[in-house]
């Protein structure tokens, strides 16, 4: 991006960071589009540009760094904060992190665990039971 010379070095670094926030934004159609694959061997594949599987072990893989997008503030209603919240109480996580800096609560713990779906997601297996 070009910036006239005549603006001063704030201004420039504003208007090229501002134009690179907004390229940031996640696309759904690119460079990428109409280029799908999927390696049998591997059992990996892009999909539009998105890592998939036909194997489910190797999908809760790929799953597994997933976040949801935006703010988590319905933490409380996410099922992996609630599995979470019945192993650790807040005053175990006091407990355990006596030293963590004041920005480090209880409440961010938990919304860092909603914000990946796939942490502590699913039962080891369909005889495990959260009780």
């Amino acid at each position: 991006m070009g910036v006239p010379p005549s603006w001063s070095m704030p201004t420039r670094c504003f208007c090229i960071l501002t134009f690179t926030c907004a390229q940031a934004a996640i696309k759904k159609d690119g460079i990428w589009t109409g280029h799908d694959w999927y390696h049998v061997s591997s059992k990996i594949g892009v999909k539009n540009g998105i890592p998939y599987s036909k194997d489910p072990e190797m999908q809760r893989t790929l799953d597994g760094p997933m976040t949801l997008e935006g703010d988590i503030d319905d933490f409380d209603t996410k099922e992996n904060a609630q599995r979470v919240k019945r192993v650790m109480e807040k005053d175990k996580f006091e407990y355990l992190f006596p030293l963590r800096d004041k920005v480090y609560t209880y409440e961010g713990f938990l919304k860092a665990v909603a914000k990946f779906p796939a942490f502590c997601g699913e039962s080891i297996d369909d005889s495990y039971t959260d009780d």
